[in-house]
């Protein structure tokens, strides 16, 4: 599908002394041709048409307006005279068409305010902005021009895989320079203006897979979500294991070893030291019981003393019962203000889109917004119909942009003062666990001292009581031991059970992934790739082995990319081969690419390419696109007319001075 096509450009530059210059190219289907000498424009107008559609980063690393100063500073009326003029004001305005025939156009300014592009349809105006303002981008606000571009072309750009791990749009800017080559950098290789500052993962390729419909988009962000599912289980696996670890070394206890997360068998054994070797923990402590109840049947009592202790260890229970309910409420509240969170971004990002309305007016825009009255601009939810009876799903002036934004302002604030409330009874409840750990800790010192008196008491006995009492602590270590670790091990078991499963479906997808590498669509590619390059004269006689990897999906040669085995004007030819290829596999209507439209060679003829491959390109060039898609050269070629190729059927336009006449 071919997603545009360009109709007009126009470059107005006004003057100080209200001398005003201008040009105007026309553009038709198929082959058009822009002649000029060096330095008199012709870079000017392809940097116009990207600058335009708000794509002036696939021009390369820019630091200003991709334009020389004629056309902000001073301009000169011609190269003989040079007379020069101070510009006052200056903008471009491109027409355009999409693919049902709809046609706009769009003007931005260049020499002052130029983040704003506006868009005429039929005489109605709507500014729209570029960049970013606030939460959103020009790219997914419903007032950015990228948005609206990607509409108006019919495109719905996906989320893929950024390299961070989280999902990101693929914007216009990775795609375009696949149809758009500048003079500068880009025929130092294929996609050369690629902007890599979005983070996307593997953008060139990915731009690729886009536009020939290979994409497997679902399925890698699929793959990248259980690959984050994996790797969260590995992690959770890793720490319960070294918390197992800690526990172990902590108590003076041994384990067998904890094998990775798709190995591991349960129960997992442990163990403690014995005088020859190493005893199972459950034989131990069964041991210890034994040996402790031999004991009590030879140690005398007192029952006062016994029942204070038990007193004591009553109470003691009921300290450690009141900090776990302090504890759960403490959790309750987290719970809460983790909700209410949520909710003051969800209020953030509406303040963030009514100043970004404002921004637009003072940027000046005069044009009147409406809001649509679909949902509650504060909770999000579906309006009743009975809410508004006559007035659903129907625009109305909304309250002004002052008070919109000062009433979500009021709401973000009151979410934001409940959210203090509940730090500050949190906070509230620290105090409160912390007052209940000292006197956990006074109350554990009493009963330390009470076991200290009994065995005072009994003085003749005092070794077999503390015989006694160290085996109820060792028995007591044990039974806690196990308590923790088999919490640690019923987290294992979960861990390991969703790790199986995640990583089934983990290998189903990418094995489907790699099933639709080699697709047809490919195989079409590469054939009418090789075929241009035939055409164009590539000087090896191996043309069968430039290939289009199934790796990168860029033109390889014997398995390495052909930028490192050619020539450089045999490079030169491989991005025409591939870049038209692309373009003619577009015009077939049985299949889906998604394609700009048309194709802009700014200088084709680099390193001396011969004369002849010229010819050849514009034969083809006017030949293949007569009747869908376009083809936008320029060329400072003095002896076009010389050439065979019959250019009835081309838009051949020629400059013999700059580009940029002045209008009388």
């Amino acid at each position: 599908m071919l997603a545009l096509q360009l109709i007009e450009l126009n470059i107005t530059v006004n003057t100080i002394q209200n001398k005003v210059f201008s040009t105007k190219i026309p553009f038709k289907t198929g082959l058009n041709v822009i002649r000029a000498d060096n330095t008199s424009g012709k870079s000017t107008c392809v940097n116009a048409i990207a600058y335009a559609l708000g794509l002036e980063s696939i021009l390369g690393p820019l630091k200003s307006k991709p334009f020389p100063k004629s056309l902000y500073e001073t301009i000169n009326d011609s190269k003989t005279d040079g007379i020069s003029y101070n510009v006052t004001h200056s903008y471009v305005e491109l027409k355009i068409q999409n693919n049902e025939h709809k046609e706009v156009t769009v003007k931005r300014l260049i020499k002052d305010q130029n983040n704003i592009i506006t868009v005429n349809e039929n005489g109605n105006t709507q500014d729209y902005f570029l960049k970013s303002y606030g939460t959103l981008g020009s790219a997914k606000s419903e007032y950015g021009f990228h948005n609206w571009l990607e509409n108006f072309m019919g495109w719905e750009l996906p989320l893929v895989p950024h390299l961070n791990g989280e999902k990101v749009k693929l914007y216009l800017e990775a795609i375009f320079p696949l149809f758009f080559i500048e003079q500068k950098r880009g025929w130092s290789e294929i996609q050369a203006n690629v902007p890599v500052n979005y983070g996307i993962k593997n953008v060139k390729k990915t731009a690729i897979e886009y536009v020939l419909d290979i994409s497997n988009f679902e399925i890698e962000n699929k793959l990248n979500t259980l690959r984050n599912k994996l790797d969260h289980c590995e992690d959770q696996w890793k720490f319960l294991s070294n918390s197992i670890e800690a526990l172990c070394d902590l108590s003076n206890f041994n384990f067998s070893e904890i094998k990775p997360i798709g190995n591991q068998t349960f129960p997992i054994e442990y163990f403690i030291s014995g005088v020859n070797a190493d005893i199972p923990l459950h034989t131990a402590k069964v041991s210890l019981q034994h040996a402790l109840k031999a004991e009590n049947e030879n140690v005398p009592s007192d029952n006062n003393l016994i029942e204070e202790i038990e007193d004591q260890k009553d109470k003691l229970r009921s300290l450690y019962e009141s900090l776990s309910n302090l504890e759960q409420l403490k959790e309750n509240l987290q719970t809460i203000q983790f909700d209410s969170v949520k909710k003051v971004k969800v209020l953030f990002n509406d303040l963030q889109r009514y100043k970004q309305l404002d921004l637009l007016t003072k940027l000046g825009s005069e044009n009147n917004f409406t809001v649509d009255l679909e949902e509650c601009p504060i909770c999000h939810n579906e309006l009743s119909d009975f809410l508004h009876i006559s007035h659903k799903k129907s625009n109305i002036t909304p309250m002004t942009l002052e008070q919109n934004i000062l009433f979500i302002k009021e709401q973000y604030d009151f979410m934001n003062n409940i959210g203090k409330k509940h730090s500050e009874e949190i906070s509230t409840l620290n105090h409160k666990i912390q007052q209940k750990l000292l006197i956990l800790k006074e109350e554990e010192a009493k009963l330390k001292k009470l076991e200290n008196d009994y065995s005072e008491v009994f003085g003749d006995v005092h070794f077999q009581i503390r015989k006694k009492i160290e085996l109820e602590k060792k028995i007591e270590d044990i039974e806690n031991f196990i308590e923790k670790t088999s919490n640690f091990e019923e987290n294992l078991v979960k861990l390991q059970s969703n790790w199986q499963i995640t990583y089934e479906s983990y290998s189903l997808l990418k094995k489907k992934l790699s099933d639709t590498s080699d697709s047809k669509t490919i195989i079409t590619l590469e054939k009418l790739m090789q075929k241009n390059l035939d055409l164009f004269g590539f000087s090896t006689s191996e043309i069968d082995r430039i290939t289009i990897s199934r790796n990168t999906l860029r033109p390889e040669q014997n398995g390495y990319d052909i930028i490192a085995e050619t020539s450089a004007s045999d490079y030169i030819r491989t991005i025409w081969a591939f870049t038209l290829a692309l373009l003619e596999l577009a015009t077939n209507s049985k299949l889906n690419i998604k394609h700009g439209g048309f194709v802009i060679f700014d200088e084709p003829r680099q390193h001396e390419a011969r004369t002849q491959s010229l010819d050849d390109l514009i034969k083809y060039s006017s030949q293949i696109f007569e009747n869908s898609g376009q083809a936008i050269f320029t060329t400072s070629f003095e002896n076009l007319e010389s050439l065979s190729s019959d250019f009835e059927k081309a838009n051949i336009i020629y400059f013999d001075d700059y580009i940029l006449q002045a209008k009388n």
